[in-house]
């Protein structure tokens, strides 16, 4: 069951395979959500594989869902047109600022309509394209589930965990302690990070993110990756740090070792993200 009473819903005269919904006004950030018909509803949604080409930067951040009783995850691909949704069963569809191009609405210029679907049997799916600003993505992940790998095994060349200020200056995204480490070499010590401390990761080689878990209760989240580092850049408040120490002169100077980089407690709270894109989430 859901909230509408059943006088509020229309029946709709689908006569063709494809239905599409488009924005009204780019402007007015137009987005579709997509969940189960109700509540109860245990069946996941899934989003199919999403090809990533070289040079697409990707931008994560956290979100509160429910005043932090789910976690969530917003990220943006820039230069990716459209991805893919494969679902079997019944669902709903919210869409808001969005208008419903190949067949006739009974509810004239509401800004926000739900739809039920029910998709045939056959081979269907949902595909979603992107505006030109890029793909934005905010999945929610079932109960149990906030360890993800949907970036696993993508090379990455270059991490930066900032994020940009409502004044428009680039600021550290990090809430709380991390640390870079060296587990299959530990006379190599590791580098501590503390809360407020910008950092980058650049001239990357053969690394990949492992794995991501989202914290609970809206905590941010944990990044691991493996691979190999050749510079890291540290920024305390506005003082610019150079890592002199002799594991990082020692790992400049030494393609051959590996590092495992991973980001520990509460960090990231609204991070990788833009302030742009946060305000756009956070309404």
């Amino acid at each position: 069951k859901d909230d509408f009473p059943a006088s509020a819903w229309k029946s709709l005269n689908v006569g063709r395979a494809k239905v599409t919904l488009g924005a009204k006004d780019q402007t007015r950030h137009p987005r579709v959500t997509v969940e189960a018909l109700n509540a109860a509803e245990s069946e996941t949604i899934h989003l199919d594989p999403i090809a990533v080409a070289q040079g697409m930067r990707i931008t994560l951040a956290t979100r509160e869902i429910l005043g932090g009783k789910k976690e969530g995850l917003t990220f943006q691909v820039t230069g990716q047109d459209t991805i893919t949704l494969s679902i079997h069963k019944p669902f709903k569809l919210i869409a808001d600022q969005v208008e419903l191009r190949d067949i006739a609405s009974p509810f004239g210029k509401h800004d926000e309509l739900t739809y039920r679907v029910t998709l045939p049997e056959q081979a269907s799916w949902i595909a979603v394209t992107a505006l030109p600003v890029g793909l934005i993505l905010s999945p929610t992940f079932a109960s149990g589930q906030a360890t993800t790998s949907f970036l696993s095994g993508v090379p990455v060349a270059t991490m930066d965990f900032t994020k940009q200020h409502s004044s428009g200056e680039r600021v550290s995204a990090l809430t709380g302690q991390g640390t870079i480490s060296f587990p299959d070499y530990p006379h190599l010590g590791s580098v501590p990070l503390e809360e407020g401390e910008a950092i980058g990761l650049e001239q990357l080689n053969k690394f990949t993110i492992e794995r991501i878990t989202l914290q609970p209760e809206g905590g941010g989240m944990n990044v691991v990756g493996y691979g190999l580092v050749k510079q890291v850049r540290t920024k305390r408040g506005e003082i610019p740090i150079q890592h002199s120490l002799t594991a990082l002169d020692a790992l400049w100077h030494n393609a051959r070792l590996a590092v495992f980089f991973t980001i520990i407690a509460a960090v990231f709270t609204t991070s990788l993200g833009t302030y742009r894109l946060w305000k756009e989430f956070k309404r």
